[in-house]
C-alpha cells in the first residue's frame, strides 16, 4: 500500500511530476518543490516504504514494482507522468536507482541533498547479509547497549560528531528505531548501480 497526496495548480494540470521525500519526513515535504515544476504540471508525492501509512514489511520492497505503481497512480488521476522525477534525501537515493534502471523514462531528475551516492558499509552489512539482517531484526532489544557504545566511542574521539548526532537521532525512541529497520529492510534494493 502506497499513501500519497497529489498536489494540482490552480487552473489544472495535464501531466503530472513524482517527488519523493527524505527520511522520516511527509510527504508535505515536497510541496516546496512546486515552484520547479513547469506551468500545468501535478504534484505527486508518495510516502516511501515505512513512513506515513505506506507499508514498511515489504522486505525487499521490488523497486519495479513499486515504480510501476507510481505511474499507475499518475495514470489513475488522468495526467500522465511527465518524465520529471525529484528526490530529497533518501528520496534522491530512490530517485537515482529508478532512474538509473529506467532512464529511457525521465526527461528530468532534481537530487537534492541525496544519500546514497556511497554506500556505508555498516548499511550493507546489516541489509545484505544473513548475519547483519538478523541483528537488524531484534536490535530494538539492544538499542540502549548501541546507544552506550555509541556515547563512550564519542567521547573518545573515535566517532565524528556529525555521526554520533545522526545515529542518536535515529536512535532516539523505539518508535524511530523501528522506522529505521522497517525503512532499511524495505529499501535495500533501492540503490543505484
Amino acid at each position: 500500500d502506497i499513501e500519497f497526496g497529489i498536489w494540482i495548480p490552480e487552473g489544472g494540470a495535464h501531466t503530472m511530476a513524482i517527488a519523493l521525500h527524505g527520511f522520516s519526513r511527509p510527504f508535505e515535504d515536497m510541496l516546496a518543490v512546486r515552484p520547479l515544476l513547469p506551468p500545468g504540471t501535478a504534484l505527486l508525492m508518495p510516502h516511501l516504504a515505512a513512513h506515513g501509512r505506506s507499508s514498511g514489511h515489504h522486505r525487499p520492497l521490488d523497486p519495479a514494482t513499486w515504480h510501476a505503481a507510481l505511474l499507475d497512480l499518475c495514470d489513475a488521476e488522468g495526467l500522465p507522468f511527465n518524465g520529471t522525477l525529484i528526490g530529497y534525501s533518501l528520496g534522491g537515493r530512490v530517485a537515482l536507482n529508478w532512474w538509473t534502471s529506467s532512464p529511457e523514462q525521465f526527461s528530468r531528475v532534481l537530487l537534492l541533498a541525496p544519500d546514497g551516492l556511497i554506500r556505508n558499509p555498516g548499511y550493507a552489512f546489516a541489509v545484505d547479509s544473513a548475519p547483519g539482517r538478523a541483528w537488524l531484526e531484534q536490535s530494538e532489544r539492544q538499542r540502549g547497549r548501541i546507544i552506550r557504545v555509541g556515547d563512550w566511542l564519542h567521547r573518545r574521539g573515535l566517532l565524528p560528531d556529525h555521526f554520533f548526532q545522526f545515529s542518536m537521532f535515529h536512535l532516539e525512541s523505539e518508535e524511530m528505531w523501528n522506522m529505521v529497520v522497517n525503512c532499511w529492510l524495505s529499501l535495500q534494493r533501492c540503490w543505484p548501480p
